[in-house]
């Protein structure tokens, strides 16, 4: 009996991290910074939100780590895009 509260709560888990945090729209500059630093402003961001988001949710324990890694993947991959579109655009207009 012990196996079907802990699945649901994994369950509800997975389900929670993979939501985005929408509550709170946080901004970090990202022009001048090397990588460890970004990553860690981001973390540190992702850490504000998905702590507000998840406040007083019963299982905020146990989302917390997925809700960062998740945001901070989302936000990675958002400024990886974003500088691809610009050094596509740079060398577009170079031709």
């Amino acid at each position: 009996m012990i196996r079907i509260p802990m699945i649901a709560v994994a369950a509800l888990a997975v389900a929670a991290a993979a939501a985005p945090a929408s509550a709170q729209d946080i901004r970090v500059k990202v022009t001048g910074k090397d990588a460890a630093t970004l990553h860690h402003d981001l973390w540190q961001a992702a850490r504000k939100a998905c702590d507000a988001e998840l406040a007083g949710s019963v299982l905020a324990y146990e989302v917390q780590q997925p809700c960062i890694r998740h945001a901070v993947k989302s936000a990675e991959d958002k400024i990886a895009m974003s500088r691809l579109a610009a050094n596509t655009a740079v060398v577009a207009s170079a031709q």
